[in-house]
């Protein structure tokens, strides 16, 4: 195992993470989980494997920033497609500065429901279409969305993790 990883349970019910501070045991059900193991610890280090080893289940990554998208954009191409069953039209990068997938995205939004891999930044996630990010692979039909997040929440066909990389920093004016 390396240094920061994730070490699945062998009953297949969650995983444990080890940071440079300590480590946590993340139960693999529904929910929500706020790991705070610091800066530097090692969080997105560890979220890297977790994507590795759990792409194929939906992953929807935001960070603060468009140079972090990208960095975690380069990383999944040149460590996962290639070498692992994720293909390049499996993952989607959007920020403003990246235009050809962002018009693409505008003209289908719908598109995002087959990618197994979105990475965008905090800000994209809380003012677009947010059943769209969600939602991976509909088994069923898909209603304009208006708000109503409880019967979102209880669709089964969720994204499996939706990982935030520290803190939105737009929120902290309404804290």
């Amino acid at each position: 195992m390396t240094r920061f990883s994730i070490k699945e349970h062998s009953n297949a019910k969650g995983f444990d993470v080890s940071f440079k501070t300590g480590s946590a045991t993340i139960p693999d059900q529904e929910g929500g989980y706020i790991i705070s193991s610091g800066c530097g610890s090692g969080k997105t280090q560890s979220i890297k494997d977790l994507i590795k080893k759990k792409f194929e289940q939906g992953i929807l990554y935001c960070v603060d920033t468009k140079s972090e998208a990208d960095e975690m954009h380069k990383w999944v191409m040149k460590e996962l497609v290639g070498f692992t069953s994720l293909r390049i039209e499996d993952v989607i990068l959007l920020h403003g500065d990246n235009k050809n997938e962002l018009r693409e995205y505008k003209h289908n939004p719908e598109l995002l429901m087959q990618k197994k891999v979105i990475i965008l930044t905090h800000v994209r996630f809380w003012t677009d279409i947010i059943n769209y990010f969600l939602i991976y692979r509909p088994k069923q039909e898909v209603p304009l969305f208006l708000g109503d997040f409880k019967a979102l929440m209880q669709r089964g066909d969720l994204r499996q993790y939706v990982i935030f990389d520290e803190t939105p920093l737009f929120l902290k004016p309404f804290f």
